[in-house]
């Protein structure tokens, strides 16, 4: 049972032994009392014997079988009254021996909660060694899984680090490839650009030689094969003739817009490198430089390239400088004053332009020497391409 129940019922039998005694020696208090009264002198002597044990003085006590030998009261009674006294020693000393025995249960007992009490001690001072060690061991954990953490964080930080340098470095070499491409080109223009002074009269062969020798071709050609196709080229282009009808403006015209449309971008205009499409304004004024130089190797008419983006006159080859006497440089800084009274009706065309596919116009320009000359234009819009909504017009004199 356990050690409350086991506890409960030793102190209910201590009481109930103490309780029984008590009620033992009232019932002989009352007993004596009854047969003193009823048999007089002779019960003092039976209430010595019972109340004072033999061994004491001889003055005080006597044994029982002296006072039944030698007293004159021999009756049954005071036989059966002493055999009762006897018994009830006997149950008095009977109950004092379990009553030792109880107080021998009470010692143990209380030696095996001690016991108990020093195991559950001990067990609880485990307990708390047990959990201080967990709480130590869980910080530390805690402390473990934090470095990782931060040394994660570090290798993350190192790796994103490293790629943005990577980058950087691609970046710087994507620059660099597209210097090595610009300045090639811009020595490839200057040297045609030194051929075209020292030689006034250059054919469009020239000109498609030398912009076939400006891009970088999947397949190189034969040089013999290059020179018979360039001796065939001049020999067709020499037999050109300024233009003087609208069909032959008009079919000059589509032949430009079909030379704009059909350029194309570097790779920079690519979707593989279009995080680098910040520093495509100077490829694509490069762009436009080989549009206009090749619209400058047609000499039959007066051709003039405009933005309207940038709204604006961008280019004019050099026929400006045969019809009107103006260098094309500053026929592109001073057109408005050139035109004077044209200008309304250039701005007209344009509008129509932007609306229809081609338009036509009558322009009144001023020449280098004062004079007034009357153009017709044909104005015509670039449909696709990289040079989409420019508008190419070609002009001669009406």
């Amino acid at each position: 049972m356990s050690r409350h129940k086991s506890w409960s019922i030793l102190t209910i039998g201590l009481l109930l032994v103490g309780g029984g005694t008590f009620f033992l020696m009232l019932c002989l208090y009352y007993w004596e009392q009854a047969i003193q009264e009823k048999k007089g002198d002779p019960l003092a002597r039976i209430r010595q014997l019972a109340f004072y044990p033999s061994g004491q003085s001889e003055n005080k006590v006597t044994s029982l079988e002296s006072l039944l030998n030698f007293s004159p009261l021999h009756d049954e009674s005071i036989r059966e009254t002493v055999h009762e006294i006897q018994q009830l020693k006997t149950h008095l000393k009977e109950a004092q021996e379990q009553k030792n025995q109880l107080m021998e249960v009470l010692e143990h007992k209380k030696s095996e909660q001690q016991r108990l009490e020093e195991e559950s001690k001990q067990a609880q001072t485990k307990v708390q060694q047990v959990a201080q060690d967990f709480s130590d061991y869980k910080l530390f954990s805690e402390e473990q899984l934090k470095q990782k953490q931060l040394q994660l964080a570090s290798l993350q930080q190192m790796i994103e680090d490293q790629r943005t340098e990577m980058e950087k470095r691609q970046e710087q070499i994507f620059q660099l490839d597209t210097k090595v491409h610009d300045l090639s080109y811009e020595i490839k223009t200057l040297l045609y650009l030194h051929e075209e002074e020292t030689a006034p009269v250059t054919s469009k062969a020239t000109q498609l030689f030398k912009e076939d020798s400006f891009r970088a071709p999947s397949v190189v050609q034969p040089q013999e094969t290059i020179v018979n196709q360039k001796v065939d080229e001049e020999a067709i282009v020499s037999t050109e003739t300024p233009i003087h009808t609208a069909t032959e403006a008009v079919n000059l015209l589509k032949k430009c817009i079909n030379i704009a449309q059909k350029l194309t971008g570097a790779n920079y205009y690519g979707n593989e490198v279009s995080r680098y499409r910040d520093f495509s304004s100077s490829h694509y004024a490069i762009d436009q430089r080989r549009l206009f130089d090749s619209l400058r190797s047609e000499t039959s008419g007066m051709i003039v390239v405009y933005s309207q983006k940038e709204n604006r006159l961008l280019f004019v080859n050099n026929q400006v400088k045969v019809l009107l006497g103006w260098n094309p440089d500053k026929f592109i800084a001073d057109f408005s004053s050139i035109l004077q009274e044209g200008l309304t009706d250039w701005k007209k065309a344009l509008s129509t332009v932007a609306q229809a596919t081609d338009s036509q116009v009558h322009l009144l320009a001023k020449t280098r020497n004062g004079q007034e000359m009357l153009l017709n234009c044909h104005l015509g819009i670039i449909p696709t391409g990289l040079f989409r909504h420019y508008i190419i017009g070609v002009l001669y004199p009406a």
